[in-house]
């Protein structure tokens, strides 16, 4: 047997040091790639919007809703028509595209998964234009039902209609005047 200088002693325990050092590298790298990649929690919408004439459409209203936790996300379509709609719970979405002058489209069961990106797109078509009228307050009669006086100042006189008959036909004489208080 051969016997080792002191030298090589040395130089046997560095390289153990080496590997074990290596060894522990690889170890850690491995546990931190998979800690990075367990901590993705979201999913991602992309889309594009177009008109009938495939003409991309900026400025459109893009809805999402959560069909389980009820939330309610709003992204709108850039100059080329498109969008993302990062960071969603993976889940079931209902999906609307709405813009004044074109009808809406809705999409109701866009499924969202973990760490994906799904595309959906949208064709919009022109639509009636609508209005909605929201009234608040009070409102107040403009008869008083309790006697025959209106916010005009006028009051009105009935008389029962009479059926006059001549010549084997009926005619309807309305006797209802207008009459202003004296």
């Amino acid at each position: 047997m051969r016997r080792r200088a002191p030298d090589d002693r040395f130089f046997a325990e560095e390289d153990t040091m080496h590997r074990r050092m290596s060894a522990l590298f690889v170890a850690l790298t491995l546990a931190i790639s998979v800690i990075v990649e367990g901590q993705e929690r979201f999913g991602t919408l992309t889309g594009r919007v177009v008109d009938q004439q495939n003409t991309v459409i900026p400025g459109v209203t893009v809805v999402t809703t959560n069909t389980e936790s009820g939330e309610v996300r709003t992204f709108v379509t850039d100059t080329e028509g498109r969008f993302t709609a990062p960071d969603l719970v993976p889940g079931r979405y209902i999906v609307r595209f709405e813009l004044t002058g074109f009808s809406k489209v809705e999409r109701p069961d866009v499924s969202v998964a973990l760490g994906r990106t799904f595309e959906i797109d949208a064709q919009l078509r022109v639509g009636e234009l609508t209005e909605v009228v929201q009234v608040t307050g009070e409102a107040r009669p403009l008869v008083d039902h309790r006697s025959t006086a209106t916010t005009t100042g006028r009051s009105i006189s009935c008389r029962a209609d009479r059926s006059v008959r001549r010549g084997g036909a009926s005619t309807i004489v309305d006797s209802t005047r207008w009459s202003s208080p004296a």
